[in-house]
């Protein structure tokens, strides 16, 4: 009796042996530990089996030689991670023994997948707000314990935050980096970039690190300004007048194409001021020819109206300043002025005025000169004749001091 139960016994164990191989074959999902619980029997492996490194070992089962044999002492183990069962030095179930086929990690990668200030520009001296958006670009690796950290290429951007900490970015998973920046005041014109760098790991620990750039732009604005521009309180229909103006660069880029021109109520230009490319702080003196005409007039000698009672009085006009950066970018300075024009026969009548006032200077200043002559010539004629006398006198005298 016991001996048919020795022999049971034995024989669950050998069925158990091979269930283990079995599972332990490739493909097949599975651990020593929950192998031993779905096991019935749980009892087999009570005798001369042991848990060593994550497998199952039967050291009490029988032993099989090169020919088949059965004898005692069988060595066998199985692991779901082998790709097979080990029995001695051999092996079953198709593995190498009980070798690991080690797993590969790949290094994620993170691009740039979108920026705000992608095709703009930042004006020397202002703040704009970059979002930069990055992807992680493996299929299958995830990056822990991120670190981003930005950087400026110069001085002429500063950096509002510059580092940022992700604790996990799942694969394919993107990541937002929100900051401000700045560009200097005395920044020149140009393309510039920020690097942001990415220090992190895989799931292993191994660390990695990777780069990407974010491109910037910064422009000078073109400013420039009129000077010296005085336009007159009131100016006559009919006449020509030149107001004087000075054009300055009061930036810190060269302005190209730099113009001035007038327009107003009545008030036509005969050409406009060029001062073409000024350097940063350089000046341009010039002059406006204007021809006056009444208020009707859309051009020289070309009226809409002809009510006299709207041609004339007051009028408005504007100096437009006209000028380009080295974008081509057109710039706009506008100085509006006030006038009024005059009829022309007021200035007649003044003219007329004036020559009768000059003409009667002149003659009142003859008619004293001429009186003074006049008193000038009866002295002299007085003194001429009381000399006459004396001299008569005298020859008197001398005669009768000859008389014997």
């Amino acid at each position: 009796m016991n001996r048919r139960r020795k022999k049971r016994k034995l024989l669950l164990k050998q069925t158990a042996a091979v269930y283990l191989g079995l599972m332990c074959l490739p493909g097949v999902n599975g651990n020593a530990v929950v192998w031993a619980n779905e096991v019935q029997e749980a009892s087999l492996f009570s005798d001369g089996s042991e848990l060593e490194n994550g497998r199952w070992v039967f050291s009490d089962l029988p032993k099989q030689d090169e020919s088949g044999n059965s004898g005692e002492g069988m060595y066998l183990s199985g692991n779901a991670y082998d790709g097979g069962v080990s029995s001695g030095g051999g092996s079953s179930g198709g593995g190498q023994g009980s070798t690991r086929a080690e797993k590969i990690y790949r290094q994620p990668k993170f691009i740039l997948e979108s920026s705000s200030l992608a095709g703009q520009q930042i004006p020397a001296g202002q703040e704009a707000e970059l979002t930069a958006v990055f992807r992680n670009m493996s299929q299958s690796e995830a990056a822990y314990n991120l670190l981003v950290t930005l950087k400026a290429a110069d001085e002429s951007v500063s950096i509002a935050t510059p580092s940022f900490y992700f604790a996990k970015v799942p694969a394919q998973s993107t990541i937002t980096i929100p900051t401000t920046v700045q560009a200097a005041v005395n920044t020149e014109a140009k393309k510039t970039s920020i690097t942001v760098s990415f220090e992190y790991e895989n799931v292993k620990g191994e660390t990695y690190t990777s780069e990407e750039p974010v491109a910037l732009e910064l422009y000078q604005p073109a400013q420039a300004s009129v000077e010296g521009f005085r336009f007159a309180e009131q100016v006559y229909s009919g006449e020509t007048v030149t107001t004087d103006l000075r054009i300055c660069n009061t930036g810190r880029a060269p302005v190209y194409n730099v113009r001035a021109e007038l327009t107003g109520q009545g008030l036509f230009a005969a050409e406009m001021v060029f001062a073409g490319t000024l350097e940063p702080g350089t000046a341009y003196d010039g002059s406006l020819k204007l021809y006056v005409g009444d208020k009707n007039m859309t051009s020289p000698g070309v009226s809409s109206s002809y009510e006299e009672e709207n041609a004339y009085g007051e009028a408005s006009g504007t100096l437009k300043l006209l000028f380009e950066d080295a974008y081509g970018k057109e710039y706009t300075e506008t100085t509006d002025f006030a006038t009024a024009i005059l009829k022309p026969g007021i200035m007649e009548l003044k003219a007329e005025k004036e020559e009768k006032a000059a003409n009667q200077w002149w003659a009142a200043s003859l008619i004293a000169m001429a009186l003074l002559f006049t008193a000038i010539l009866a002295g002299m004629g007085r003194k001429l004749r009381k000399k006459k006398n004396q001299i008569a006198d005298l020859l008197a005298l001398q005669e009768e001091r000859h008389v014997p």
